[in-house]
């Protein structure tokens, strides 16, 4: 029985919670990793709170906030409310970052799994598309100056041999 000092935890909200809170620390950390501008456009699927607190540019990969891959097609395959995703806008305009999984790396052996489940029912194996793989690396950014991992994600091949905001990566 769901109570009102409980919603976090008792109701089938939980999930709406938890990618709440999960953009919202992504958010702080996008500005902890780029203090000042040009802020890199992040391409996010759960984006929860991220597009109100990182102060870049960010791009609904679901279509939800995000007109260009909304309306691309009205043929569409997937969980409802997640199948709006098309390639051609995405490639129109594609973000410097893609944060697909969890991201941070931490080691855990389903972070690949977690990676792949997404690629495969959300974004219709975008990771196995050509032009993805030229353009896109997975990689881990690090934050100066503790050269501790901080953000994993899918960068663009030409913003990481850009300099990649001033951080290192690998």
């Amino acid at each position: 029985r769901a109570r009102w000092g409980d919603l976090v935890t008792t109701t089938y909200h939980k999930v709406d919670y938890d990618a709440a809170r999960g953009g919202l620390e992504t958010g702080h950390l996008l500005n902890r990793l780029f203090p000042r501008g040009p802020r890199p456009t992040v391409g996010i699927l759960a984006a929860g709170a991220l597009p109100n607190v990182y102060s870049g540019p960010t791009r609904d990969l679901l279509g939800l906030n995000d007109e260009a891959i909304a309306h691309a097609t009205r043929s569409r395959t997937g969980p409802q409310g997640h199948a709006a995703f098309s390639e051609a806008p995405f490639f129109a305009d594609p973000p410097e970052i893609v944060l697909v999984g969890p991201p941070v790396c931490i080691g855990r052996i389903s972070e690949h799994s977690e990676r792949r489940i997404a690629f495969r029912q959300v974004l219709h194996n975008l990771d196995h598309e050509p032009r993805f793989q030229r353009t896109y690396r997975l990689v881990v950014l690090y934050a100066r100056p503790t050269g501790d991992p901080s953000l994993c994600c899918y960068a663009r091949i030409d913003w990481l041999e850009a300099g990649a905001g001033g951080l290192g990566w690998y």
